[in-house]
């Protein structure tokens, strides 16, 4: 099993994660913002309007570029959870204005 597009009906063009078994996979599953939202990130300035107020953009969507893959594999008489994640090694994703050290 591998992780599909919104659509469920391809994988991604790049970073699809992949589960291999020799063992008959009974269900399989990928999870992306079911069990927490996509958190929302907003720039914070120090300048301010002439009210006083801050002066920033609105908050935007920060959504996880990979899904987690879930499977269920049949081991002999025993049921086998397993588990796919890839963490990005950097920030987690790209947030605009953001400085990337590369």
């Amino acid at each position: 099993v591998s992780t599909k597009t919104e659509d469920g009906k391809q994988v991604y063009d790049e970073r699809n994660l992949v589960i291999l078994s020799r063992y008959e996979i009974l269900s399989h599953q990928q999870y992306k913002h079911d069990y927490a939202p996509a958190p929302c990130y907003q720039k914070v300035t120090a300048h301010t309007s002439g009210s006083g107020e801050e002066v920033g953009e609105e908050a935007k969507l920060v959504t996880w570029e990979r899904p987690i893959l879930h499977a269920r594999v049949q081991v002999g008489s025993e049921t086998l959870d397993v588990i796919n994640l890839h963490l990005k090694s950097r920030n987690p994703s790209n947030v605009e204005g953001q400085k990337h050290l590369n």
